[in-house]
């Protein structure tokens, strides 16, 4: 008999917690089938399962610190200034431009929230060496680099035709410019993402990384 009262104390006791373990579980299991739920209306609303995307922008922040400003590019081939007259008179670089990022891009949707991207970064470079003495071209200097970055999208607000988005992403960078070459890997997020339009769209970013710094448009299509 003391045994029974103690084990339906012990049952009393629990019940509170039992019940409240299983509010949980039904709320958790509720709110689980809601997303399931928001995650099939989604795609049979939204039919693109693919995009790719063409654009342009951002600064080319590794090319500008590696090339346009060593010193060994300012003055000709070989690290630091000469000395004496051999560095008063040796070859100077003339103005260097660059075209910035210029870029192709596929994604794959695979989750209402989340595509997986792959983009292939193009930057030209040219400028030239000219004389100290009388300003005239000695010889062009030329380059291109080439970044190759896989990167994840989150999709944090989906509309019928407006979406917002960040993104990060990893890759490695392959640069030739005036015979120095480089391979470097490469770092770059999207703070802020925005695109406009359903099968064909324009989009905006404000990205920071490696590969490029400040904005990028472009236009895309999805299928």
């Amino acid at each position: 008999m003391k045994k029974f009262l103690m084990s339906l104390f012990l049952l009393i006791c629990a019940f509170p917690h039992l019940m409240s373990q299983s509010r949980i579980d039904d709320r958790l299991l509720e709110s689980r089938i809601a997303d399931l739920q928001r995650e099939k209306d989604f795609w049979e609303n939204w039919l693109y399962k693919f995009e790719v995307r063409a654009g342009w922008g951002g600064m080319a922040i590794m090319e500008d610190m590696l090339y346009l400003h060593d010193d060994y590019l300012i003055y000709g081939p070989g690290y630091g200034r000469p000395d004496g007259l051999e560095g008063l008179y040796a070859p100077q670089k003339g103005n260097t431009y660059m075209t910035n990022q210029i870029f192709g891009e596929f994604s794959w949707h695979i989750k209402r929230r989340l595509s997986l991207a792959g983009g292939i970064y193009v930057n030209g470079l040219c400028g030239k060496y000219v004389d100290p003495d009388n300003g005239q071209v000695i010889r062009p200097r030329r380059g291109v680099s080439v970044s190759i970055l896989p990167s994840a999208r989150i999709y944090w607000s989906n509309h019928n035709k407006v979406r917002l988005y960040s993104e990060v992403g990893l890759g490695v960078s392959m640069m030739a410019f005036d015979g120095e070459t480089d391979i470097l890997p490469t770092i770059q997020a999207t703070a802020f993402g925005i695109t406009v339009g359903r099968e064909v769209f324009l989009f905006a970013e404000y990205s920071v990384g490696t590969v490029c710094l400040g904005g990028k448009v472009g236009l895309g299509y999805r299928f």
